[in-house]
């Protein structure tokens, strides 16, 4: 049987999705001109991920939170208690 505390963890988590972790890639272009050029452009992208993704998740946590506290406040106290123990 599904604790009601672990169903209320999926709850959230199926409400909020997690952001994805951005990932750097490298130009596989042979010309190092056009290489390096496409290396500067590709770091500034990741870079606006990194800075995105940090936001995101910051934002993620904080409504989790939210998400969690209200569910809790719409459980009757009997269930409330239930979860505790």
């Amino acid at each position: 049987m599904v604790k009601i505390s672990q169903l209320l963890l999926r709850t959230v988590k199926s409400l909020i999705p997690w952001p994805l972790e951005p990932r750097k890639t490298q130009s596989k272009v042979e010309d190092e001109d056009t290489r390096r050029d496409e290396d500067e452009s590709i770091d500034a992208i990741f870079k606006a991920e990194v800075a995105s993704f940090l936001k995101h998740n910051e934002t993620y946590k904080s409504n989790k939170g939210k998400a969690y506290t209200t569910l809790w406040r719409q459980c009757q106290l009997a269930l409330q208690n239930k979860i505790q123990n």
